[in-house]
Order: structure tokens, then sequence, then C-alpha cells
């Protein structure tokens, strides 16, 4: 077998390679699947309770929640309220992935004012929890993952393809350009 075989079965294993690799490993390295964000005075004793409700129910999620709180009295913290529509005094309000109100086993939760008035820690937990699941919390319906799996298969195979068809026209080129130097 001649060196620019050997070198194009080289190029197409690690290209094969990537384009798998690509397939399989983009969950591993995917988006956090929870944002939650929390406005509210935050720096008040009173609320010192419904933040460590909140930070305890994200814990309990590891590096699968991204969490925030926003002191409505700071400027980032009004600047949040205002790209969310609020105004005015809030105790507290919480957004999971951009959403604030959520319907679980039939009853509309709203994650406003104190915990224990319109929701409980549970309440989060269990939002959360569906989240990760892939389960809409809203719906309960999970999304359909065969053509998130299908959507990456295609684009790992194009991948390859593109790649071994760049690799084939560069062998013969150099193919070519050898066999006129000969």
């Amino acid at each position: 077998m001649g060196n620019g075989k050997l070198y194009l079965i080289k190029i197409f294993t690690v290209f094969f390679a990537c384009g798998f690799g690509i397939l399989f490993t983009s969950e591993v390295f995917a988006e956090i699947p929870v944002k939650v964000d929390a406005v509210g005075f935050f720096s008040h004793a009173p609320m010192r309770g419904t933040r460590e409700a909140i930070v305890d129910a994200c814990a309990k999620f590891g590096g699968q929640v991204a969490l925030t709180f926003y002191d409505e009295t700071k400027s980032e913290g009004q600047d949040f309220m205002r790209d969310k529509g609020l105004s005015g005094h809030i105790p507290m309000r919480l957004y999971v992935n951009g959403k604030n109100t959520f319907t679980l086993e039939g009853r509309e939760v709203s994650f406003s004012d104190f915990v224990g008035r319109k929701w409980r820690a549970e309440d989060l937990e269990r939002v959360i929890a569906l989240i990760i699941e892939g389960v809409d919390a809203s719906t309960a319906e999970r999304p359909d993952e065969s053509q998130n799996y299908s959507a990456r298969l295609i684009g790992a195979a194009a991948l390859i393809i593109v790649l071994s068809a760049i690799c084939l026209i560069w062998s013969k080129k150099s193919k070519k350009k050898n066999k006129g130097e000969a």
C-alpha cells in the first residue's frame, strides 16, 4: 500500500472518530439544563428563609442547576426586573428557565412572594427534577428524544462525508501533482 493511501486512511480514521465523538459526547458538553433566577429583597432579614429554601432546593441537583440571585435594590436587580417587565416593590420573584408559573399535579404554582405562601420548596424541587428529566413542567409531556438523536446522527454523518470527500479530493490532487513531478 502506498504512502498516499495509508495517509488517506489515517485522515479518514481521525475524521470518523471526530464525527462519532461529536455524536456521542454532545450531551456531556451540553449547557446546564436548569437556570434559576431569583429577584427580590434578599438582603433583608425576612427573606433569609426564602433564600435558604431556594439554595437548598437547587443544591440537591448539584451542577445541573445554575442559580443567580438579583437584589432589587441594586442596579443589576433593577435591570433584571425591567427585562422581566416588573416594577415596584416585590418581596421575591423566581424564574426557572425563564418561567415563573408552572402546573404541578393540576395545581398552578407561582414562584412569587415568600416560601410557604404561594409555593413550597418541594414545588421548586419538583419543577427542577421534571426539567432535568426532559419533561415540560407545564404540560408534563416528554419531548421526542428520537428527533434530537436523529439530528445529531445526521449531523455527524454529514460531517464524516464532507471531511472524507475533502480528503479524497486532496489525495487525488496530491497524486496528480506527484505524477507530474516524476
